[in-house]
């Protein structure tokens, strides 16, 4: 082989090289790969992705490092008199797992929710509760404000199994229904969800699922997405209602519940200390 061939094919392998190494240094500066969810055709993967670009776009979604939002939940009888009303303060670090921090609002005594991917604690006045079964409400509550306010962007973030569903009508309305499998994590209060898709916008405006909470007589429900309201390029529902439904998503009972998600904001910096468990549950985190 002559010299200045031999010369040309040495620097095409340096080149080579370097490239390889380049894109090893960018996939291991991306720390552990992100779940993906497992798609069984086009058409659940077309909706899907149709509907996180209407909410937002995947971009916008994942350029937010963390959210906070007050969360209010008024719970109503048979007769559809409101029973009971709750509000949190809701902190989350978005797209890693389950990582937020929920503190009362407007009750004598305070109660605070922490959840950092498998570590969870329960402080009352400041406190530790290892009641698992008397905290279970709050620990639902708290998963549950991050997965709703999520949906759909979180499906992209996770390992579920989606399919299309088919379409259904109420009324006059029609559907395009997406079903979604989740994985057992502590991220997802739901076994699975199928969601009403608007075919005319493709934003979700109802969600009919099985709820992972133990401490509730009815696991079947449907919840109707109400008044849309746009924070920071995000699509949110500031209102949802919920209904006992059956297996094939139809309402069998009164509303019985009213969840409104409000002052939604993005991106306000908080450190990592704020969710990890505090040293007071017997954790490391010095955040009170």
């Amino acid at each position: 082989m002559r010299t200045g061939r031999r010369k040309r094919v040495l620097r095409l392998c340096r080149a080579a090289l370097a490239a390889e190494f380049a894109l090893f240094s960018m996939a291991c500066s991306r720390g552990p790969e992100q779940p993906r969810p497992s798609f069984s055709d086009e058409k659940a993967r077309s909706l899907v992705e149709e509907a996180v670009e209407k909410a937002g776009g995947w971009e916008r979604w994942r350029s937010f490092r963390d959210v906070s939002f007050v969360s209010t939940l008024n719970l109503y009888d048979s007769v559809g008199t409101r029973t009971s009303s709750t509000s949190f303060f809701h902190r989350a670090l978005l797209h890693q797992g389950l990582r937020c921090r929920v503190e009362s609002i407007g009750r004598p005594d305070e109660i605070v929710f922490g959840f950092d991917r498998g570590e969870s604690w329960f402080l009352h006045d400041g406190r530790p509760v290892e009641d698992t079964f008397g905290s279970a409400f709050g620990r639902f509550d708290a998963a549950s404000g991050v997965f709703w306010l999520g949906l759909p962007f979180s499906i992209l973030e996770s390992r579920a199994a989606v399919r299309y569903a088919g379409e259904s009508r109420e009324g006059a309305r029609r559907w395009e229904k997406v079903e979604v499998r989740y994985a057992e994590e502590p991220a997802v209060p739901v076994d699975w969800a199928v969601l009403y898709l608007d075919p005319r916008t493709l934003l979700v405006r109802r969600v009919h699922a099985r709820v992972r909470a133990a401490f509730l007589p009815h696991r079947l429900w449907v919840a109707k997405w109400r008044d849309i309201r746009n924070w920071q390029g995000i699509l949110v529902a500031r209102r949802r209602t919920y209904f006992p439904a059956d297996a094939e998503g139809n309402i069998v009972g009164t509303m019985a519940a009213e969840h409104l998600i409000e002052h939604v904001e993005f991106d306000r910096g908080y450190p990592e200390e704020l969710f990890r468990k505090p040293l007071v549950a017997g954790g490391g985190s010095p955040a009170a």
